[in-house]
Order: C-alpha cells, then structure tokens, then sequence
C-alpha cells in the first residue's frame, strides 16, 4: 500500500504549524500567538495556516493536547527499578534541553489561561489527570516488581480475591504519591522557568538563581523519593 505523498506533506506541515505555535507561546504567551506570526516563521502564507487549521483557537486546541502528549512521554520512563525511575524523573528536571523547556512554558502558559476559562479549565484538569494516571501506573509496577506480582492496574479486578485488597491498598498509596509528586514537579518546573526566563533575568525583578542552590534543590528531591519510596513499602 504507498502513502499519498501529499497526505505526508501535509502532515509534516500540520506539525511545523504546531511547533511553530508552541515556541510562540513559549515566549510571548497563548496571546502571542496569531496566523501572521505563525505564517512568517513558517515562511508560508496565513491561508495555507488556515487550510491546515480553520481556526486559531483550533490551532491552540491542537496545540494543548500536543504540549500534554509531550509531557505523557516524557513520564513515560524506562527503568529497572523505583530508585532509579524516580531519580531519573525528578533529576533529570534540572538537566532539560531547549525543546522540553519551551513545552514547559506552554504547559504554564495553558494552565495560567487554564484558571480563567472554564472550558480549558475542564481540559487542563483532564490532561493533568492523565499524567497523574501514568505516574500511577509507574508507581504501581515498580512497587510489585520487588515481589515477582505482575498486575497491571486495570487488571486489580481480576486478581485472586486474597489478592485483590492489598493491590487496591497499593493503588491508592500510588495515586497519592503520584498527585504529591505532580505536585513536586509543577512547582520546581515553574521555579526553573522563572529563574531561568531571559526576560527576568535581563529586567530588575527580584530572581532566584537556583544553580548556586542546586545541594538544597538536589535534597529536596531525594527527600521527596524518600517519602515516596516509604509511603510505598506495603506487604506482599
């Protein structure tokens, strides 16, 4: 079966369009953001924007669930054990690349726009909800890994009755620690943003610059794995 070279082209385009859009928000806001704007970075014309989005808003609609896509893998995290998945998750926050950075400043730029308007408000909390959701699932594994059980979370129901209550006991300890650590990530996330901002660094605003308090930052993180790995201990 060949692929229509135009459906291709297209696609790739649709893309441009939207990473386009996503560097806009990153450094001027959602307000920032205009078919002008996105069609000269494009070096495309603002119809050929409108032909692959009819609208603005639909573009920034694309826009949020792709920003959120883009957070689910980067949870989405391989590792052979809790230690190291939680180490990986949390310290490598302090070592993002330009690209992570400027999905982060979406992700702000939505959740601020997010307290306003009630139907982007009922996304966010859905988006977040699904992050949290693969926290959990990574939570869950890791914590029944150590004890040989293979169950995946959509699979409680089905397990052994003796075995059913400590898994729902596990789940729940899980999907704290996931809304704690969500938590965790969304302040420090916005602490480097902010004090990392060239705008706020260049201006007289009062920063904090947190690479000479990196030993504190570093503590905090292995406190907060701390609590996660104690508040996980359950017997198996």
């Amino acid at each position: 079966m060949t692929v229509d070279k135009r459906f291709e082209k297209g696609d790739r385009m649709r893309e441009i369009i939207l990473m386009t859009a996503i560097r806009l928000i990153s450094e001027s806001g959602i307000e920032g953001v205009s078919a002008a704007k996105i069609a000269a970075a494009c070096d495309i014309s603002k119809s050929n924007v409108f032909h692959h989005f009819k609208t603005i808003d639909a573009i920034l609609l694309a826009v949020n669930e792709m920003v959120f896509e883009m957070s689910l893998k980067a949870i989405d995290i391989d590792a052979p054990n809790l230690d190291v998945f939680l180490e990986r998750l949390l310290m490598g926050m302090l070592n993002i690349g330009s690209e992570a950075r400027m999905i982060y400043n979406s992700f702000f730029a939505f959740y601020n726009r997010g307290l306003y308007e009630p139907k982007l408000n009922v996304q966010l909390r859905e988006a977040i909800a699904k992050l949290q959701d693969k926290l959990t699932e990574h939570l869950f594994y890791h914590t029944l890994k150590p004890a040989g059980v293979n169950v995946k979370l959509s699979e409680i129901d089905q397990a052994p009755e003796y075995l059913r209550q400590i898994l729902k006991s596990v789940e729940h300890a899980c999907k704290t620690c996931a809304v704690s650590l969500f938590a965790f990530m969304d302040g420090l996330a916005l602490q480097l943003l902010l004090n990392s901002h060239s705008s706020v660094s260049q201006s007289d605003a009062p920063t904090v610059d947190l690479t000479q308090h990196m030993p504190m930052v570093k503590s905090a993180i292995a406190f907060q794995i701390l609590c996660v790995k104690q508040h996980l201990k359950h017997p198996l």
